[in-house]
């Protein structure tokens, strides 16, 4: 089958947002294949084998008319594999309330100690508890290289809540209204006071 003119260009990111346009409408094998191209050569490895990977299951689903799709997607997917940068995060400690952002984006606690496949190229890692930064690290990867970085982490215990007091209790509730007798005296009082 022939290039899009567009990626023929060699413009990938314009033929990206003609595809994402497309996707819009209606997502097929074919499209989803064109995206993961696109994403293979602006050098975004990890979601082009993410959409490699997807191409291949739909056009299984998609049957005869998916067979292009389904004998490419899985070469290239496996290609990409060979080609792509790792993390591996370490944690000393107690992660409870800290995040842990790779250029912005949270990093699932289950990805720690796992060799998490990353883009070749510039990242930043970085810790936030509540709105403050607690840790920030610059780093580059090449194709096929591993970075390990280990993070210490403890974070507080968070506080119990307190249990409402007797005393707290007491204040809340009204006290009872006087007996009748003493209100009927009360007017009297108040004049005598005056007088």
């Amino acid at each position: 089958k022939s290039k899009d003119p567009v990626e023929a260009s060699g413009d990938w990111a314009a033929a990206l947002a003609k595809l994402e346009k497309v996707a819009r409408v209606k997502m097929t094998p074919q499209v989803r294949y064109h995206l993961a191209l696109c994403h293979e050569n602006l050098g975004r490895l990890v979601e082009a084998i993410n959409g490699y990977e997807l191409a291949t299951q739909e056009a299984a689903v998609q049957g005869p008319k998916g067979a292009s799709v389904r004998d490419a997607a899985p070469g290239r997917a496996a290609k990409l594999r060979e080609r792509v940068a790792h993390l591996h995060i370490t944690v000393k400690g107690k992660v409870r309330t800290s995040k842990i952002l790779l250029d912005g984006k949270a990093v699932s606690l289950a990805l720690v100690d796992t060799d998490i496949p990353v883009d070749p190229g510039k990242h930043v890692l970085s810790v936030k508890r509540g709105g403050e930064v607690t840790y920030s690290k610059d780093f580059e990867l090449a194709e096929k290289q591993t970075e390990r970085i280990d993070l210490e982490i403890d974070d507080p215990k968070p506080q119990p809540k307190p249990k409402p007091t007797a005393t707290a209790t007491t204040t809340a509730t009204a006290p009872p209204p006087p007996p009748p007798s003493e209100m009927d005296r009360l007017p009297a009082y108040i004049t005598a006071g005056a007088g």
